[in-house]
């Protein structure tokens, strides 16, 4: 990274930005409340323990969170998994609107289409109980947006950079709100560059390097005394995204994001909190060869996702202690994923790997909440879907015929979810939680449809099978929370079981696509898989400016062939102790995992070694206006890498990085 492309970012967030601002407004803007279940960790323990430097992504604050890991295939573009469940298992949505990634190989998750810069909230909400934003075993990851502040004129934000020394990487972001009595309009932009970076002992990662760009734009309006109205538009684009484990990088992925929303406030009969919004987002995601040696055959692979929908819900409360939430949705989502080969010889080959399907969705919600006595309460939820898949006539369903003449293009399947939750206040500090449920979930359409698929991990090429049964499963946890002065604990052991398990098999009569691969494997149903485990999230402030927070999970899976559940990490723990003065703090911390050998071998899976890092954070508040951190992650050098890594790549080494934040 040049001087001059550093001076030229600040030049160009700081223009983005340059207004005057009050002071002490940089909580606004910034991520400031994470949601696990449905309890809301707002302190600034808990702030800078999950947003552990002004940098990190959307993806480093899932990683902390209880319950959530991340699938890494680079730098970039990692895939977050919820209690061991990922992909269709789980729900991943922005503000409620559902958006599916382009990418075949799993190489754009939502998650890397906004930056927390664009949010204020992320929820996570395991099992049935993400049954709100959709049908689902795993739960459900919704990402809230910020929105802008009505009632307090003038113009409020901030502005700051950011160097990481393991990769030369250069971290830009700006936001500003601009208020009036009966208006407001939130900007913000982030900017990322990313070279290779090193794993310990200062080994070059290649292939690691990544550049994204994020813009994020909504304004608000006053209708009336309990109305208003928001519009939201997010535009996102990564570029020469490197992957060290896969044989593909990404030449461009692209995201535009767009919502209008409507809210009434007004007690109208029993409805209050009507809340409606319609949206529609589009994604376009470009696997790129061109850069990589000893290619055997050059390929192009574009793949496009676009997702229409809305959904209104709103509150009814008839009875002094109950209250009652609906919510009705529909969404459409059309994807397409295409391939085009380049041989040596002869015409380039065409194919479509995900042929042109649509699946339409309509749901309808609803959740009861029951206040028994002042310490005993109870919560009942439940879900219905109805699904329309339909593949398109053309190439793509040409494809299928060789497998299936009497392909039926068209299915309707209708989906169900149920959760009941039970508190009881066992004294002022002491509560107890018991919650079960059952959930269903449809079969991706790649899981379906999917089309010599390469798993670099196995080895293997995948195709759908356009018969596979729901996944369904049934779910139970414990909770036992205490909040004291000083003291924050919170264990929930918990169990699942899911039945028509979806997995790989091999198919020995089927030829292989792709130049290397070890065979076909195709979807199928098992009969069964058992999960189970626990959270543990604890934090203590013995002195008034010294804070400790640990956050532990654990996760453990079988299947009906008695082998291990694919992607399951091993115990984790990452503890901090913090100092927090008036101008300055420090945060030590130290995470570890314990070695993973219960692995699935017909994955691809390999073992993992147990490993331990320490990290050193710094902050400096210099006025009102300025703030200045740093601090160095991995201090030790380890070489080391996560159960979820794929292909054995090594996570970074030693890295160095230093801050300046701007408020206005």
């Amino acid at each position: 990274m040049k001087i001059g492309e550093i001076l030229s970012i600040i030049g160009f967030m700081m223009a983005f930005s340059s207004y005057g601002q009050a002071p002490d407004s940089i909580r606004t803007f910034v991520m400031t409340e994470v949601v696990v279940g449905s309890e809301k960790l707002h302190s600034d323990t808990l702030q800078s323990f999950y947003q552990s430097n002004t940098s990190a992504t959307t993806e480093t604050i899932l990683s902390r969170m209880s319950g959530v890991s991340l699938v890494r295939r680079g730098a970039y573009g990692q895939e977050p998994v919820l209690r061991g469940l990922s992909g269709g298992q789980i729900n991943v949505t922005i503000d409620g609107m559902k958006i599916f990634g382009a990418c075949t190989d799993k190489m754009d998750p939502v998650t890397i289409y906004v930056e927390p810069m664009n949010l204020s909230v992320i929820q996570a909400l395991p099992g049935s109980q993400g049954g709100q934003f959709g049908s689902t075993i795993g739960g459900s990851l919704n990402m809230k947006l910020a929105e802008p502040l009505v009632g307090v004129p003038g113009i409020h934000g901030q502005a700051g950079i950011d160097y990481q020394a393991s990769a030369g990487a250069v971290n830009a972001f700006s936001s500003a709100n601009i208020a009036r009595n009966t208006s407001a309009y939130r900007v913000n932009a982030t900017f990322r560059k990313s070279n290779n970076y090193h794993a310990g002992g200062g080994d070059e990662v290649a292939y690691s390097q990544f550049q994204k760009l994020n813009v994020g734009a909504s304004g608000k309006w006053v209708l009336g005394k309990f109305d208003t109205l928001q519009a939201d538009a997010i535009f996102d684009q990564g570029w020469n995204i490197g992957f060290p484990a896969l044989p593909m990088d990404v030449g461009t992925a692209t995201a535009g994001i767009y919502s209008v929303g409507y809210k009434n406030s007004t007690p109208w009969w029993f409805f209050r909190d009507i809340r409606a919004k319609v949206y529609q987002n589009s994604i376009a995601h470009s696997m790129d060869d061109t850069h990589r040696e000893n290619v055997p055959m050059h390929m192009d692979m574009p793949g496009k996702s676009t997702t229409t929908g809305g959904y209104l819900e709103g509150s009814v409360g008839i009875f002094r202690e109950q209250k009652t939430t609906v919510k009705a949705e529909y969404y459409s989502n059309t994807l397409i994923g295409e391939m085009t080969m380049f041989p040596a010889e002869g015409p380039p080959m065409y194919m479509q790997t995900a042929p042109q399907t649509t699946r339409q969705n309509v749901g309808l919600y609803a959740q009861q909440q029951i206040k028994f006595s002042p310490k005993d309460k109870m919560q009942l939820s439940a879900r219905a879907d109805a699904f329309f898949d339909r593949m398109h006539d053309g190439i793509g369903s040409q494809q299928w015929e060789v497998f299936d003449n009497g392909l039926a293009k068209s299915t309707t399947r209708i989906l169900k979810t149920a959760n009941a939750s039970f508190t009881h206040f066992i004294s002022g500090n002491l509560q107890v939680d018991v919650q079960g449920g059952y959930g269903e979930r449809i079969p991706t359409l790649n899981e379906r449809f999917g089309f010599y698929l390469f798993n670099r991990l196995d080895g293997y090429d995948y195709i759908g099978d356009p018969g596979l049964k729901n996944e369904t499963s049934w779910n139970a946890e414990t909770t036992l929370s205490y909040f004291g002065r000083n003291t924050e604990f919170r264990l929930t052991p918990f169990f699942k079981t899911i039945d028509n398990y979806i997995m790989g098999r091999v198919v020995p009569d089927l030829t292989t696509m792709t130049i290397g691969a070890r065979g076909v494997k195709q979807n199928e149903n098992l009969a069964w898989a058992r999960m189970t485990g626990v959270d543990m999230l604890v934090m203590f402030s013995p002195f008034k400016n010294v804070q400790l927070v640990s956050n532990n999970k654990y996760t453990y899976g079988t299947n009906s062939l008695n082998e291990a559940m694919p992607q399951i990490p091993p115990f984790k723990s990452v503890s901090s102790v913090r100092l927090q003065l008036a101008k300055f703090n420090a945060q030590a911390e130290y995470e570890w995992a314990a070695a993973q050998s219960h692995i699935s071998s017909s994955f691809g899976e390999m073992k993992t070694a147990s490993y331990y890092i320490l990290n050193f954070r710094s902050g400096w508040k210099v006025n009102s206006s300025f703030q200045v951190n740093g601090g160095v992650e991995n201090i030790l050098d380890r070489n080391y890498r996560e159960h979820l890594d794929w292909g054995g790549i090594p996570r970074p080494g030693r890295n160095f990085y230093f801050s300046i934040t701007c408020k206005f």
